[in-house]
């Protein structure tokens, strides 16, 4: 648990309640590329399979870092990826530009109790 923000079973919960509370039926914990599993996966309302990864590391993480998560040559059927992180925005802008349509960023840095939800504008 960090000092400032959410701990990763808050974290974890405000998506789920977000998903339950718009009737999303959703698969925890799915094998996804790079011997990985995303914590999250769903459709959302136009048919389209979301995934969702965490990050929820202490240590700083490189754009390389966040991107070689992701096999992109096991041509997954996944139509966006949206990775909830605890980085600097300046790097996810970075990893947003190599893949604008398959990748959907929410930042936010240490999911302060105080911010508004950013799961919200996501889907």
């Amino acid at each position: 648990m960090d000092r400032i923000g959410l701990t990763d079973i808050e974290v974890k919960q405000k998506i789920e309640d977000y998903l339950n509370k718009r009737g999303v039926k959703y698969r925890r914990n799915v094998a996804f590329g790079n011997k990985k599993k995303l914590n999250y996966l769903f459709k959302n309302d136009h048919g389209e399979t979301v995934g969702i990864y965490m990050l929820l590391w202490r240590r700083p993480v490189t754009y390389k870092t966040i991107f070689d998560l992701i096999d992109w040559s096991k041509g997954e059927d996944i139509h966006k990826l949206i990775l909830v992180c605890r980085i600097m925005g300046e790097r996810a802008r970075e990893v947003i530009n190599k893949e604008p349509s398959n990748v959907s960023y929410i930042l936010e840095s240490w999911f302060r109790r105080s911010s508004h939800n950013p799961l919200l504008a996501a889907f």
